[in-house]
């Protein structure tokens, strides 16, 4: 399965195809989603449905979409990331929008990490939003809503993006790299993110990462095993961030395990090690668990000193567990 067809499955590839074919396409589409593979694909493929409208040649300009050489189909930004698009940028782009197309009815311009133009930028484009030219759309893909001004988001609509099945990462993953090994695990893990997925199944640290928080919150019985769990952990110290989300995914499935709720698990795949842990944590533990996770969080954000906060995490977790006993 390839992401062509993983959109082609989405509610929004349906009604949008249905908003082109009875003419009510918008001039402006904001996409919204964090994850950064499928909504290139969702605005590459939008574009193909705009340009391939009453065209007598449907076939040779999906290939030529699918190879980026359309030319009434115009990128910006989707080659960078963490640039700043400035006023220049955008001059840029209402240059090249402002000329006619030349093959298809439409002209479609889709703007990569809009969330990253600054504020003039945004409002120099804003007065090509107020007056579009014929024929133009444009498709703004954003990671964040909140940099993006009230007045560009009331002149578009919103799209936000619905995570993809397991199914079609599943599919996806096979058909990019061969392989079925560690796949649950990493579907999983990622939440319907195909980005994050592909992140995943090619990160050779995320699962010894994964182990260790594992370890710490079913198998750590005595505080004489903080340290040894605290050195692992800061193997990882790069990362560490990514540690604590994984603690806080993890507790809250054990919270859900102990419910019997086992159709509910986001994270934990084989819950061999729930049902073997020589202890059990109640819901007060539990919660209290997550603050004191996200209390680190702030802490190491704040600059505290990285083994101190981790220590202090690891003899809480014991600590908490025991006085909040089921």
């Amino acid at each position: 399965m390839n992401r062509k067809e993983i959109y082609q499955h989405s509610a929004w590839a349906k009604k949008f195809a249905t908003e082109v074919q009875q003419n009510m396409i918008h001039h402006a589409y904001l996409l919204v989603s964090p994850d950064e593979l499928m909504m290139q694909a969702t605005a590459q493929y939008m574009a193909e449905t705009l340009v391939t409208k009453n065209s007598l040649h449907v076939q040779l300009d999906q290939q030529k979409v699918e190879h980026l050489t359309h030319p009434d189909v115009l990128y910006f930004g989707d080659n960078v990331k963490n640039k700043m698009i400035t006023v220049e940028d955008m001059e840029q782009i209402i240059g090249e929008v402002m000329l006619s197309s030349m093959e298809s009815s439409y002209k479609v311009m889709i703007i990569h990490h809009f969330e990253q133009a600054n504020v003039m930028a945004q409002n120099k484009f804003l007065k090509t939003l107020e007056e579009p030219p014929a024929g133009v759309v444009f498709i703004l893909c954003c990671h964040s809503l909140q940099p993006v001004l009230n007045t560009i988001k009331s002149r578009c609509q919103k799209v936000n993006l619905l995570p993809c099945s397991k199914e079609d990462i599943t599919s996806y993953l096979i058909g990019q790299f061969g392989s079925k090994t560690g796949l649950e695990d990493v579907v999983m893990s990622s939440e319907g993110n195909l980005s994050l997925a592909v992140k995943l199944y090619q990160d050779n640290d995320y699962q010894a990462m994964k182990n260790i928080c594992l370890s710490i919150l079913t198998k750590m019985g005595h505080s004489s095993e903080v340290i040894a769990y605290s050195y692992q952990l800061l193997q990882y110290k790069d990362r560490i961030q990514e540690c604590l989300n994984m603690l806080e995914q993890i507790i809250s499935d054990i919270a859900k395990y102990q419910h019997g709720a086992l159709d509910q698990l986001q994270y934990v795949v084989d819950t061999e090690s729930f049902a073997n842990m020589p202890f059990r944590y109640s819901d007060q533990a539990i919660a209290t668990i997550v603050a004191k996770i996200n209390e680190s969080k702030k802490m190491i954000q704040s600059n505290c000193v990285l083994q101190g906060v981790i220590d202090e995490l690891l003899l809480s977790i014991l600590e908490v567990r025991y006085l909040c006993k089921s």
